[in-house]
């Protein structure tokens, strides 16, 4: 489905390349997509995104336009002791609890939150002249941080006839975290809000719950598969039989400790061999995996990355045999499909799953119709068993060849590739509109 040749879309998105962050790369598919479907892409994003952990993108075809920011990571960069990023350990004391929950309410949210006052007039005050001047006809927004759907609103309230998308990449008020002050205020603040937008869509049915009661129709828009996801020319396949991490931790929401004890135990009965298996970790959460590598006596067979760039995660997920996916869930919040999830679909190897809480009948869903790899609970004793299993069908064909066949059915993963994916939604939303001019 091809817009018109003359409308021009403008997305304000905080986190955007080169920000080092999975919120860049949805919001950078998505305007790759759009370049596709509209005369041209305007992006606003945070000054911020110089000081912000980088990896870099191509992003010149993009008309850049370059919000001041004033939030509490602007001033976290100005102390001689930079904490851009905080650590679980700071988050999960008194004074670190109180001050998230504060930055996600409404209105400490919009004031000194991501963003912050400062980035939301600017941004409107400066979109609303690049609209006028291009005409520009669509605004797209996604959330976090709230600021971004913020300005969107007041650019809506201002050019009523500026069609508007409202995107959730997660949900703002999580359950599961306890994360805001005034539940139900905050509610009423998401009802008002998005009473204006044109569109809203999410990543997943489970997200897609919460927002539901704000609007009449929620549109699913996962995370997808793309182009960013190929292996380099210098990727080498692993000598050892690799089961490699490459996604954050959530403090220890996520929990790999099922793994750990089966293959603790598939190791002392010599069913594995120490010198041909290796855990690989990539992200910024590595001394919480010391803590659980050391209780199970595994400090042998466990590579630390680190911190690294998306290409090599990209390498290393391309080069396991099994990759890790951790998860957690209670029966409100389920559906945390983050765009790791699709990272790994494209590396096609098999997927182990372990979601630490309640069941979740999506993800299952998923991995039954794309034969992904293997769902297991991080409570469920019973599917130690499986997992025994799983790794060593696994780690036995590795041993007979070398290397472990793709799992993923090819076709049926095409529904979730952006080249898919946003024409549907492009299709849905002109949909909407003839509706609406119908009404």
């Amino acid at each position: 489905m091809k817009i018109k040749e003359q409308k021009e879309l403008l997305m304000i998105a905080y986190y955007f390349p080169p920000i080092k962050s999975m919120g860049s790369i949805r919001s950078y598919n998505i305007a790759q997509q759009f370049k596709k479907h509209f005369a041209k892409v305007h992006i606003a994003v945070s000054k911020n995104r110089h000081v912000l952990p980088q990896d870099p993108l191509p992003c010149s075809d993009f008309n850049i336009l370059e919000l001041p920011t004033l939030d509490y990571r602007t001033l976290s960069n100005l102390k001689k002791e930079k904490h851009v990023h905080y650590s679980e350990a700071r988050k999960a004391g008194l004074l670190g609890k109180t001050a998230v929950k504060a930055l996600n309410s409404f209105p400490f949210n919009l004031v000194i939150g991501e963003g912050g006052i400062v980035y939301s007039m600017a941004g409107f005050f400066k979109c609303r002249t690049l609209i006028k001047k291009h005409k520009i006809t669509h605004i797209y927004s996604s959330f976090r941080p709230y600021s971004d759907h913020f300005t969107a609103y007041l650019l809506k309230t201002y050019f009523p006839t500026l069609i508007w998308i409202a995107d959730f990449r997660d949900i703002h008020i999580d359950p599961l975290k306890d994360n805001v002050y005034l539940t139900s205020y905050q509610h009423w603040c998401n009802k008002y809000l998005l009473a204006k937008a044109d569109a809203v869509c999410t990543v997943s049915k489970g997200t897609k719950v919460h927002l539901d009661q704000y609007v009449k129709e929620v549109y699913v828009l996962p995370n997808g598969t793309h182009d960013l996801l190929k292996p380099s020319a210098a990727a080498k396949p692993f000598n050892k039989f690799t089961i490699s991490y490459t996604g954050s931790m959530y403090g220890r929401r996520r929990n790999p400790t099922l793994l750990l004890k089966v293959l603790a135990k598939l190791l002392q009965t010599g069913q594995l061999a120490a010198n041909t298996i290796e855990i690989v970790h990539a992200g910024k959460d590595a001394a919480i995996w010391q803590t659980w590598i050391e209780a199970y006596n595994l400090e042998s067979i466990f590579n630390n990355r680190g911190l690294i760039p998306m290409s090599e995660a990209v390498d290393i997920q391309h080069n396991s045999h099994i990759n890790l996916l951790l998860s957690f869930a209670i029966p409100e919040v389920t559906g945390g499909l983050t765009g790791k999830l699709y990272e790994y679909f494209a590396a096609k190897r098999p997927i182990l799953l372990i979601i630490n809480g309640s069941q979740d009948e999506e993800f299952e869903e998923i991995f039954e119709e794309l034969a992904a790899g293997l769902v297991t609970y991080h409570q469920n004793e019973k599917d130690e068993e499986l997992l025994e299993a799983f790794l060593l069908k696994y780690y036995q064909e590795w041993v007979a060849t070398g290397t472990v066949k793709a799992s993923i059915r090819a076709e049926a993963l095409k529904k979730y590739e952006w080249d898919n994916m946003i024409p549907k939604f492009l299709e849905y939303l002109e949909k909407l509109q003839n509706e609406q001019a119908s009404v």
